[in-house]
């Protein structure tokens, strides 16, 4: 896997789905898969949704491979 790499330093192309740490209001941390995208209301969208209000994306990275499938 690869390391987590903050908001602040690079951002994913837009679009493209990665893994995020979403850090509430409360300091709850959540991982999702996340979609940075160019938007006035919101920057990242999880499953169709806005990330936004008590969710803040602190860090992410490239989603790993899927498995590979076994032969019988």
């Amino acid at each position: 896997m690869s390391e987590w790499i903050s908001v602040n330093g690079r951002m994913p192309e837009p679009g493209k789905e990665v893994l995020g740490a979403l850090i509430s209001s409360t300091g709850r941390c959540i991982i999702r898969t996340v979609e940075h995208v160019k938007s006035e209301d919101h920057d990242w969208e999880s499953d169709g949704f806005e990330v936004a209000y008590i969710w803040t994306v602190t860090h992410w990275m490239p989603l790993p491979p899927p498995p590979e499938q076994e032969s019988e």
